[in-house]
């Protein structure tokens, strides 16, 4: 799954946290996201997801990839 998906971060300069609590905010069958965090640089990185939107083709790969690995979102 990696493989597929670290292209992603890699474009935007983000981590895979960061693009994973991205993708949940912008699904509509989520209303909250909880987040946890051992120290305030983790905190930062958490907060920075919120400072971007995927766009419809990250979205669909995403996408794409997790129906590859049968899992259910």
């Amino acid at each position: 799954m990696l493989e597929s998906i670290q292209p992603i971060a890699d474009e935007r300069n983000i981590s895979l946290a960061q693009l994973a609590i991205n993708w949940l905010i912008q699904q509509p069958s989520v209303t909250s996201v909880l987040v946890g965090a051992r120290n305030s640089a983790q905190m930062l990185d958490n907060i920075e997801a919120t400072s971007f939107m995927l766009t419809t083709e990250e979205l669909e790969i995403i996408n794409k990839t997790l129906i590859k690995m049968n899992l259910k979102f």
